[in-house]
């Protein structure tokens, strides 16, 4: 009962606020960088014990509008990377990765704390410029994850919580009232 009360409180019911950074910035071609996801609440305390994936894939039309952030998978072709992050800080997310061919890419971010709670959002990266552009850095790359449905999604789920939860406080109220008793007359009498 007290692990399903506490996977409550880790899956995040408001938005969470986010940004993303590279190092080098930019990267370039064929060679490792890191990258690093920063998650607060709307009260800037770290979110912590995220499942955090990052997809990318490359953007070949800058204009083309990207998914609005979800709580829903978009439909999408298949990423060239993704990539698990893992908690290197309070809040703090990294993973290193080689970079693929030059140019802008459209980086998903996903968050899959729960299996009830999806939720993404889109960002757009420019991955070491082609020689002779000097595109500059990319800098720290804001966005938002949007709420997420906390309530569980199975029918076993809201029946153990609406049945299941009040046996059990009967159970124990009435152990308690009958050890009371016991303990007032001690000789059965």
């Amino acid at each position: 009962m007290l692990l399903l009360i506490a996977s409550f409180a880790h899956s995040h019911a408001t938005f969470v606020f986010g940004s993303l950074t590279l190092n080098p910035d930019p990267p370039q071609a064929g060679s490792e960088a890191r990258l690093r996801i920063k998650l607060e609440d709307p009260s800037l305390a770290p979110v912590e014990d995220a499942v955090v994936f990052v997809e990318l894939r490359r953007l070949n039309d800058p204009a083309a509008p990207l998914p609005a952030p979800s709580t829903a998978a978009p439909d999408l072709p298949e990423p060239l990377l993704e990539l698990r992050l893992v908690e290197v800080e309070a809040g703090l997310y990294e993973t290193h990765f080689t970079l693929p061919n030059p140019g802008s890419y459209h980086v998903l971010v996903r968050d899959y704390t729960f299996p009830w709670e999806e939720t993404n959002a889109s960002v757009v990266m420019l991955l070491s410029a082609p020689a002779g552009v000097n595109e500059g850095a990319n800098g720290a790359l804001p966005f938002i994850l949007p709420p997420t449905a906390i309530a569980p999604q199975s029918l076993w789920t809201w029946i153990a919580w609406l049945v299941g939860l009040p046996l059990a406080v009967g159970l124990v109220v009435t152990i308690v009232i009958l050890r009371q008793g016991a303990s007032r007359n001690p000789e059965g009498a």
